[in-house]
């Protein structure tokens, strides 16, 4: 449950980066900003469970990419006066999956921890 509520606050202030960042990204409200971020949230915490333990974070921080890159191009079609270019949809995609990629490298190491002490 702790890895979904980092995902609530981190990925909509990844968005926020991005979007303040490139002129390539622009949501029109600061609402669509966070339920962009809450949707991706939403799906990356699904894929997670589904995911995490059978392909490994690094695997899975590729899949984040791709998913982060068709939702945030999808969006500009479903937002309105939102856009995203091609490359700011990879750029802001590629801020996601490293912030994916080091969230799942943190949820393994408490797991890993809490067997430990489990023992």
């Amino acid at each position: 449950m702790i890895s979904f509520l980092l995902k609530l606050l981190l990925l909509p202030g990844v968005i926020f980066l991005a979007d303040s960042l490139s002129p390539a990204i622009n949501y029109a409200t600061g609402w669509q900003v966070i339920s962009v971020g809450v949707f991706l949230a939403i799906v990356s915490y699904m894929m997670d469970a589904l995911l995490l333990r059978n392909v490994g974070s690094g695997v899975s921080a590729v899949i984040d990419f791709v998913t982060a890159a068709v939702v945030i191009y999808l969006s500009q079609f479903v937002l309105a006066g939102a856009y995203a270019t091609f490359l700011g949809t990879l750029f802001a995609a590629a801020f996601l999956a490293l912030s994916e990629y080091l969230t799942h490298r943190l949820i393994v190491s408490e797991k890993l921890a809490e067997g430990r002490h489990r023992t």
